[in-house]
């Protein structure tokens, strides 16, 4: 088992059993949502996932947490909605193999909050979005780190992501505050025939 999913395993074996609700930004951009599949990436409680779920949407939740995982399952449960979940290591060469034994083929959906993809993670998103999919993302940026000591590798240089991938088109992006965080908000579509 490697630190990383140690440090989130026991911060979620010590987490108290909430039902996470989802950002704002997630709610808000449930218009724009396709019919179809929602992927929930570095999902946590799966606060995302959950709202999906209860709307109708097919849902896969992953995170390198198995004990995030179990949480989901619980909540889950609760609300009467099914998810399905998959444990993986973003930073793996085979973390598209695991995701394909869950949901083989396009996405229609990728919802990403509180977690920076890499540059190569991008593109692998990129590459799985389904023609017309939506690929949302909302997490830290540089503003975090000077107000609260966020680590800065965590956190989104202003316009960061604006020209990620050739396959995706900006849709939306802003700065936001929620609550005591700062966010930078972004909405890609992948445009049918890219």
């Amino acid at each position: 088992m490697d630190t990383d999913q140690q440090k989130w395993d026991e911060r979620y074996r010590t987490k108290a059993l909430v039902l996470p609700t989802p950002m704002p930004f997630v709610s808000n951009s449930l218009s724009l949502a396709q019919p179809g599949c929602v992927l929930d990436l570095a999902c946590g409680d799966a606060a995302s996932a959950l709202y999906f779920a209860r709307r109708g949407f097919d849902v896969v939740a992953a995170d390198i947490s198995g004990e995030a995982l179990e949480r989901v399952h619980y909540f889950a449960r609760m609300l009467g909605v099914s998810i399905r979940t998959v444990q993986l290591d973003l930073d793996s060469d085979d973390w598209l193999d695991i995701l394909n034994e869950v949901h083989p083929g396009l996405i229609n959906n990728i919802v990403v909050t509180r977690y920076k993809p890499s540059q190569a993670l991008w593109h692998q998103l990129a590459q799985r979005l389904a023609p017309e999919g939506m690929l949302m993302l909302t997490t830290y940026n540089m503003q975090q780190h000077q107000l609260h000591g966020f680590n800065a590798d965590y956190c989104l240089q202003p316009a960061e992501y604006t020209g990620v991938d050739p396959l995706l088109s900006l849709r939306y992006s802003a700065s936001v505050k929620d609550g005591d965080d700062r966010l930078d908000e972004y909405i890609f579509c992948r445009p049918d025939g890219a």
